[in-house]
């Protein structure tokens, strides 16, 4: 009688969980078009190598736009920027004759809510 009884309420439990249906997910708003284009050329966990094309110096402002929407969803990470596509390194961690050829770096840190944009140009100390 106990273990009948016991059965009927595990399933009215399970039932009355499962009656709620499912989780919707949240609507994603789109987010705005970036004005310079980029091409990831690899990545790693919390690593992204990124070629862009700046037309001129102003464009470089923009990296802080790409940096951000590619680190929005990780606690650390960082982010390598070149202009050339043959001079980019694919691998982790960067050669550092590659490094050379940096034209900017984005770190971000969500524990410590900080972010930094450094932007090198030639005879710049890294």
């Amino acid at each position: 009688m106990k273990i009948k009884f016991l059965t009927f309420l595990m399933a009215v439990f399970l039932l009355s969980a499962c009656a709620e249906g499912p989780t919707p997910y949240p609507t994603l708003e789109p987010q705005p078009t970036l004005t310079i284009d980029y091409q990831i050329v690899g990545s790693t966990k919390n690593t992204y190598m990124v070629v862009i094309n700046p037309k001129d110096n102003a464009d470089r402002v923009r990296l802080q736009e790409i940096g951000f929407r590619l680190c929005q969803n990780s606690i650390k990470c960082m982010v390598w920027f070149w202009d050339d596509v043959n001079k980019a390194d694919t691998s982790y961690p960067v050669d550092p004759d590659k490094e050379q050829t940096l034209i900017a770096e984005y770190t971000s840190d969500l524990y410590t809510a900080t972010s930094e944009l450094k932007v090198f140009t030639l005879g710049d100390p890294r």
